[in-house]
Order: structure tokens, then C-alpha cells, then sequence
């Protein structure tokens, strides 16, 4: 079982955003649509959760001030600066509250989007932060943009695959879930 330390937790959290900042910044031109879109709803979902955590924290935080808990490295009296730092954590859940908000748009946008490629695997297939496409470059698949099997390029779907051809190419057209197939790795 995991650990239930908030101090630990917070900072996995925290090394999983530098993770993915460094994601981005190293294989930014590799990643797909549907990768980014997977990518800032999980981000959304993780500020979400922020209003909570600190009004907990603030919570705690009241409730070690009033069983007189907490004292100051400056002997100051504790108590009204528990008060005070109460209120900044309150405001602060607020403002993230908001953030999740403003979340929200980019996040429906960008679940509506796919990747596209010229030739089915000539381009690689998308490489998501999760690793669930982890494939790299792949050979084309042959003339006419069609599989080993002799289907046009498959795109992969929650539930299977399907080609969806735009302007005489192949539009790959990827969706969380599934693995692509069809293609030779």
C-alpha cells in the first residue's frame, strides 16, 4: 500500500507535473492530439482537487490553532496567524476553483481532436504520456496506404479500428483506448 503522508503525496504530484512538462519539452513533436487532450484532462482534474486539499488544509490548520498546537518560531501568539493563513488557503482553493474553470473549454476542444498522418505509419504512430502508444517510426505499410491485411490504413478506436481518408491521404484519426493494428510495427 501506498503512502498516505500528504507531504510525499504532494510532492509525487508535483515530480508527475515535471514529468510531464519534460514530456512535452523532449517529445512535444512525437505526442499526438488525443495525447495533449488525455494529458490537460488529467491536469484539469488534478486542479480540480486543489479547492478541496486546501480547504483541508485549512481546516487542519484552524483545528491545531484551537487545541493550541501550533506555536511560532518568533514567539508570536499562533493563534492569529493560524486565522490568517486559514483565509489565504481559503482564497487560494477559490482561485484554483477558477482555474479549473478555465480548464474546462481547452479540455472539451481538445477531446474533440485527432492526429493526422500522411501515410499510415509512415509518420510513426502517436506516442501518449501514458505510454498506451508507445511505438515509434514504422515503415509504411506499402503502396496505397493499406495494411499487411490489404485494408486501407486502420485508425485506432476505444472500440477497434477505422479509416476515415481526407483529401486523397489517410487521416489517422486516434482516440484514447485501443492499439493500433493493421499497420506493421
Amino acid at each position: 500500500m501506498g503512502t498516505t503522508d500528504p507531504v510525499r503525496l504532494v510532492r509525487d504530484a508535483r515530480d508527475a507535473v515535471e514529468r510531464v512538462n519534460n514530456a512535452f519539452l523532449d517529445d512535444g513533436a512525437r505526442l499526438s492530439a488525443p495525447a495533449v487532450s488525455a494529458t490537460v484532462q488529467a491536469l484539469k482534474e488534478l486542479v480540480e482537487r486543489l479547492p478541496q486539499a486546501l480547504d483541508q488544509a485549512a481546516a487542519v490548520i484552524e483545528l491545531l490553532g484551537a487545541r493550541e498546537r501550533v506555536v511560532m518560531d518568533t514567539g508570536q501568539d499562533a493563534e492569529a496567524f493560524t486565522a490568517e493563513v486559514a483565509a489565504q488557503l481559503r482564497a487560494a482553493a477559490t482561485s484554483s476553483e477558477q482555474l479549473a474553470k478555465e480548464l474546462a473549454a481547452p479540455a472539451s476542444t481538445l477531446f474533440h481532436m485527432g492526429g493526422r498522418t500522411g501515410d499510415c505509419g509512415r509518420a510513426g504512430w502517436p506516442v501518449d504520456l501514458s505510454g498506451a502508444w508507445a511505438r515509434g517510426p514504422t515503415p509504411s505499410p506499402g503502396p496505397g496506404r493499406r495494411g499487411p491485411t490489404g485494408n486501407p490504413c486502420p485508425v485506432p478506436t476505444a472500440s477497434g479500428s477505422r479509416s476515415i481518408p481526407v483529401g486523397g491521404e489517410a487521416a489517422v484519426w486516434t482516440t484514447r483506448g485501443g492499439s493500433p493494428s493493421g499497420c506493421s510495427p
